[in-house]
């Protein structure tokens, strides 16, 4: 299935699973924007809309959860999904406190990629 019609907002600050999140997106027909840290999602999102939203954990100047808060606080209501390459060291419903609808595991498997998007996109 194609979303062209979608759009996501990556915020990833490694530059390899930049270039992998890019691939799989592409290949998954997706319109996407992807940035280094939670401070240039915020930016982004002043001007930008999106259908969903994924954010790493671990990034520089802003990380991913004080990012979610700071998207929550601005009333944002797209979902955003937490993004890992640890098991999360909390619950479901720890993340779901932040202000996050979802978590997803990296290397995240493309099929879980896919369920997310039908989940949230179809």
């Amino acid at each position: 299935m194609e979303f062209l019609d979608k759009k996501i907002l990556v915020a990833e600050d490694d530059i390899i699973n930049q270039i992998l999140m890019s691939s799989v997106l592409k290949n998954l027909k997706m319109n996407f924007t992807i940035v280094n840290n939670g401070k240039e999602a915020l930016e982004i999102l002043k001007n930008n809309s999106f259908d969903i939203i994924l954010l790493d954990i671990q990034m520089p100047l802003l990380n991913g959860l004080e990012t979610v808060l700071e998207i929550r606080k601005n009333n944002i209501k797209t979902p955003v999904v937490a993004l890992s390459a640890d098991k999360l060291n909390f619950e479901m419903e720890e993340i779901e406190k932040y202000g996050f609808n979802e978590s997803l595991t990296k290397p995240i498997e493309i099929e879980a990629l896919e369920n997310l998007f039908f989940k949230y996109l179809v």
